[in-house]
Formats: structure tokens, C-alpha cells, sequence
């Protein structure tokens, strides 16, 4: 399907030029880019483009087409900015506990208990903050499989509520923000709620056919309808104080029109529109919190906390990094999170085949996994969203673990935090030059952003494919790699740079130490060493975690905050006492007991 491109921007001369209609106001059916357009460099032409939709209004059940009302709004400037469309949406209060999360997406009601294991594994590596979004897996035995799965209040009889309730409530014991799935556009024919009258209406009257296979598409109408009556109980029932109201930020209010014309607001996309903007407020204002799936989020900013901050193009990852219109017209209104999931960004269709997965295809193009994560990761801190949780370890390194030490840190000092100043690095003249001379220039390719936050934060991020860039942050110079990054703010400073010629990852928080040397040993900040391992402070002492393969794992005593002989009292992934030991001190190093079983050193005077 193609429910064309939400707007853009074109560059003619010196000016720029761009055309929206007035998506508050429009009686149109849906938008239509008929010269169609592509981010992709390759597709480029110097010929004329598309940058303004058309409307069409199509005909209803009955026959008739709605009365036209349009209003088009065209902007020329010499500033970029100035040509962005603006969200005139009220500016929400701050969640935040959301904004300490980062965020996990995925779970079924069939693996409680392996889910609750891997929790407090994490939980036990000091991971505290995570907005658990479970997805559809917890309403029906198998995912968007012949069970209702939405529009009910009871989860998947393999669990049954009772044991999702307890479940929910030791995920909350823990300090997590547990999250159910919610959606009202997918209406299953053996739901108790599925009903003929229910299902939208295509253009001429026709059944409409087009959902999730095994659905069909709810009337936005009876979508606000649906929310109104399961959420509080939903709510109720499992104590959730959030929700993923998955679907609906990630289509255009034109791609779910209902020409039923029985009911007002037939074949009109704001009708719909302004349905789903209700269900977001109503899912919030009953549960506290409510993210949706994105790609078109930034119509409905600041209704939702938040969406998967998704990229619509076929190579999302090839996409430069130019943020303005995320952080000056997004940002403000809501915290989105990751680039959508990895595997969303991480994609190229063009160089899938029967052998090698669309997600394969790409990470290869960029290097390897481990180098598309770290791309995942730059993008990520370049737009100013949520870090989210890959499910991937990198060299036997837990990468959820990694992910939140990273980006939680940092975070909290820039979600929904006003941008004061972006800026992009043009390498043919070393300066850093605005977003509208960084387009006319072309710097804006190579992706190397720098971004100031209210709070102090500075970030610089390199998202050139091929090309390093030296930075100066903090007092320091650092040398970023392709999807290299520095973060320097109020209590935390982390980088992800070049040390002694290889790659290495740091980051230096209040209450946290991560490192990561990526197998060569190497003294970074308060470590030295070949792997990765956290410090965090307990009371008086600190707990010490290698991670993955370390075969060497020294930390500055000064970092340790102890005075005089040091103890080390060695534990077990469960936290069982293991042993006891001595900490080695030699030139102001206090060298770690590592070993096998040992998952945790706490050290003490």
C-alpha cells in the first residue's frame, strides 16, 4: 500500500519553498503526491518536484462526495526553518518517570515466567528505568493469530488474568513501568465485539478488506467508542499505568477513511484524525501514559508521550541526520523513542534476498551488526529520542545492558528539553553552519550534528558513513568514527570515540561507570581494560559487573571512593556469596578478582 508522503520541503535557488494543506480544516478523502518524490540520493534529479499534495474527495456509500473546503498554506524563506510546518498543540506537562525510561518492546502471555527471569537479570545489573511495552503476544495465545486480540479485556487464556496480574505486579516490585498493548483499528471476526456495522466502509460502499490479515479495519468512530469502554477496565483489571496503543501514529489520518456515509464525517481524513487523536488523549488520561507505533507521529505530537520514532523511507539507515524538524517541532511536545526498533531502521530491501534478510542486507552494507547498532545508537542521540532496548549482544556483551548505561544517562537531560542551538560540520571549510546553509552547501550529507540542550547537554554525533571528525568537548578532543558520538553535560559525560587507535565506549554518570574496550585493552577514564564492566554506587561501597568475555579488569581507587585495604566480597548471577577476597592495589589501580561464576564484585573498605 501507499499512502503517499506527508510534505516537503523544496530548495529552489537560494529560497525555500514548501506547500501543506491544512489538515485541520480539509473535507478531503485523502492527500495525494501524484510526481511522488524520494529521500534517496540516488533517485535524486535536478528536473522539477512534487513538494505540495493534492486532495481528492471520493465518493461515499450513498453516491455523493462531501462539499469541498480546502485551504493550502505556501511558505518562501531564506531560512528552512521558517518553511517547517508548526504543531500548534499544546505543550503537555513533562512525564517524568516516562522520561528515566528507556524502552522495551515485545513479551506473550506464553513466557511469563522466562520473561520474569530475564528481568531481574536485569534488574540485578542495576537497570531500573524501562517502559516495558508488551505487544499483542499478551491478549492472544499466538501474536495476531486466531484469537481476538484486541478489543477485549482478557489476556491470553495460556496465562489467563490472573496469572498476568501477578506477573504485571512483581515487573512493578522490580521499579519497572510495565505497559499492555492496546489498539483500536484491528477488529477480529471471532472477537465477541465484531460486528459487520463496525467495519469501515471503502469508497463506493464496499467492505473494506485492508488490515492486519485475520482483522478488519475499525471505524474510527467506534474506535473512540472501544477505548472509552475497555481502557478503565483494562486499567482496572492489571494495574497498568501506561499503555502501546500500537497502529495508530504510524498511518495517515488518509489511510483509515470510512465512507460509511450513515455516520457523520463519512470519507473525510479528519474525521479520522481527529478519532485517534481522542483515542491517544483518552488512553492517557486514563492510564497516565500512552506511546503509539509511529512514522507519521509528528501529526499527532504532544496528543501521544510518545511514539517509535520511525524514519518512512525504504533505507531509513542511509537517511542523514538532519534533525531540525524533529527537535524544534517533535521534540517539544513529546518523547519519542529509538529510530522504531533496530530492525526498522536496519533495513534495506534492495539487497534482501532468499538467503539474506532485509535487516542482514543492510547491517552488511554499514559494516556488520555491531557497527549497524552503533549507527542505531548515534541516530538515536542525534534526534533526541529514548534509547531502546536491541536484543542484541555484541562480543558476548549484554547490548540492552550497554544501551541503558549509554543513553539513560543522557536522556534525561534532553527529553522534551528545548534544543538552544543546531548546528552542522562542513568539512570542506572545518565551520559549523546552520541548517539552511548546511542544505544549500550539501554538509548536511555527512551527518555530523552538534545539538545544545536548556540543560547544558552538548552532543555531537557523527553520522557519516566513511569519514571520522575531531571534536572538541569538555576540555577534551575527541576523534569520532563513522557513527561516533560525544555527550558532555551537568554530572555525565559519555562518548563512544577512537582511544589508541581502536574504537571504545565510556560513559560517566552520577551514580554509574560503563566502559566497554571492544576486546583490546585499554585505559579509558577510571578503566583499564580489553572488555566491558560497570561500576555503580551502593551506599558506602560500589558494585562492580564485568561484562561478557574481560579477561583483565583494573579500576582507578579513586573511582571506587574507598579508603584504606579493600575487600571484595564475590557473587553469583543470583546473588549467592561465591567468595571473599583481598583487591590488589598497585599504582593506584585496585585490580578486580574476575573469574568464572563471578557475576558481581562488591567492593567495601
Amino acid at each position: 500500500y501507499d499512502w503517499g508522503r506527508d510534505g516537503g520541503v523544496a530548495v529552489t535557488g537560494k529560497v525555500f519553498v514548501s506547500g501543506l494543506i491544512d489538515w485541520y480544516r480539509s473535507e478531503a478523502s485523502t492527500v495525494s503526491f501524484e510526481g511522488g518524490a524520494s529521500h534517496d540520493p540516488e533517485d535524486l534529479l535536478p528536473g522539477g518536484v512534487v513538494y505540495c499534495p493534492g486532495v481528492r474527495y471520493m465518493t461515499k456509500s450513498d453516491g455523493r462526495r462531501n462539499a469541498m473546503r480546502e485551504r493550502f498554506i505556501f511558505t518562501v524563506s531564506p531560512e528552512v526553518g521558517e518553511v517547517l510546518p508548526t504543531l500548534p498543540h499544546p505543550t503537555p506537562k513533562r512525564n517524568e518517570a516516562v522520561a528515566e525510561c528507556v524502552h522495551y518492546t515485545g513479551g506473550s502471555a506464553a513466557q511469563l515466567d522466562q520473561q520474569l527471569e530475564t528481568w531481574r537479570t536485569m534488574k540485578a545489573y542495576g537497570v531500573e528505568h524501562v517502559y516495558i511495552r508488551h505487544f499483542d503476544g499478551m491478549w492472544a495465545d499466538e501474536a495476531q493469530g486466531p484469537q481476538e486480540w484486541t478489543m477485549t479485556e482478557h489476556v491470553a487464556p495460556v496465562a489467563g488474568d490472573a496469572a498476568v496480574r501477578k506477573y504485571l505486579d512483581e515487573l512493578r516490585a522490580m521499579g519497572f513501568l510495565p505497559v499492555l498493548y492496546t489498539n483500536y483499528t484491528d477488529l477480529q471476526p471471532v472477537a465477541a465485539e465484531f460486528d459487520w456495522d463496525k467495519v469501515m466502509r471503502q469508497a463506493g460502499g464496499d467492505i473494506d478488506p485492508f488490515c492486519w490479515p485475520g482483522s478488519y479495519p475499525l471505524k474510527p468512530l467506534k474506535a473512540v467508542e472501544m477505548e472509552a469502554k475497555y481502557a478503565p477496565k483494562i486499567a482496572a483489571r492489571f494495574g497498568t499505568t501506561g499503555s502501546f496503543c500500537d497502529v495508530h501514529t504510524s498511518v495517515p489520518p488518509w489511510g483509515k477513511v470510512d465512507f460509511d456515509a450513515r455516520l457523520p464525517g463519512a470519507g473525510k481524513f479528519g474525521t479520522t484524525y481527529r478519532c485517534y487523536a481522542q483515542v491517544l488523549k483518552n488512553d492517557r488520561a486514563t492510564y497516565g501514559a500512552v506511546y503509539s507505533e509511529g512514522s507519521r507521529h509528528w501529526l499527532y505530537a504532544g496528543i501521544a508521550d510518545g511514539s517509535d520514532a520511525q524514519i518512512s523511507a525504504a533505507r531509513p539507515y542511509l537517511e542523514p541526520f538532519l534533525v531540525d524538524f524533529d527537535l524544534t517541532r517533535i521534540h517539544p511536545l513529546e518523547m519519542d523513542c529509538g529510530m522504531s526498533w533496530i530492525g526498522r531502521y536496519i533495513t534495506d530491501p534492495y539487497g534482501a534476498s532468499e538467503k539474506k534478510s532485509r535487516q542482514d542486507a543492510a547491517a552488511e552494507q554499514v559494516g556488520g551488526w555491531e557497527t549497524a547498532g552503533d549507527r542505531y545508537m548515534a541516530a538515536t542521540l542525534a534526534f533526541g529520542h529514548q534509547g531502546t532496548f536491541t536484543g542484541m549482544g555484541f562480543r558476548g556483551v549484554n547490548g540492552d545492558v550497554k544501551t541503558y548505561y549509554m543513553i539513560q544517562p543522557i536522556q534525561k537531560l534532553y527529553a522534551m528539553r528545548k534544543a538552544t542551538a543546531i548546528l552542522y560540520h562542513d568539512a570542506a571549510t572545518g565551520k559549523m553552519v546552520g541548517a539552511s546553509e548546511a542544505i544549500l552547501g550539501g554538509a548536511y550529507r555527512e551527518s555530523q550534528v552538534y545539538v545544545k540542550y536548556e540543560t547544558g547537554l552538548e552532543v555531537w554525533v557523527n553520522g557519516s558513513l566513511d569519514k571520522a571528525w575531531k571534536v572538541d568537548a569538555g576540555g577534551k578532543t575527541y576523534e569520532l568514527p563513522p557513527e561516533g558520538w560525544v555527550c558532555v553535560g551537568p554530572g555525565v559525560t559519555c562518548w563512544s570515540a577512537m582511544v589508541s587507535g581502536a574504537r571504545a565506549d565510556y560513559c560517566g554518570a552520577e551514580t554509574s561507570r560503563f566502559v566497554d574496550a571492544r576486546g583490546t585493552r585499554k585505559t579509558i577514564g577510571e578503566f583499564d581494560t580489553d572488555g566491558a564492566a560497570i561500576v555503580r554506587k551502593d551506599g558506602t561501597g560500589r558494585q562492580v559487573f564485568p561484562l561478557g568475555t574481560v579477561s583483565v579488569l583494573r579500576v582507578d581507587v579513586g573511582a571506587l571512593g574507598i579508603k584504606g585495604t579493600i575487600k571484595a566480597i564475590l557473587r553469583d548471577d543470583s546473588g549467592a556469596e561465591v567468595g571473599r577476597k583481598d583487591v590488589k592495589v598497585e599504582g593506584g589501580w585496585a585490580e578486580m578478582p574476575i573469574g568464572e561464576g563471578v557475576f558481581r564484585i562488591d567492593i567495601q573498605a
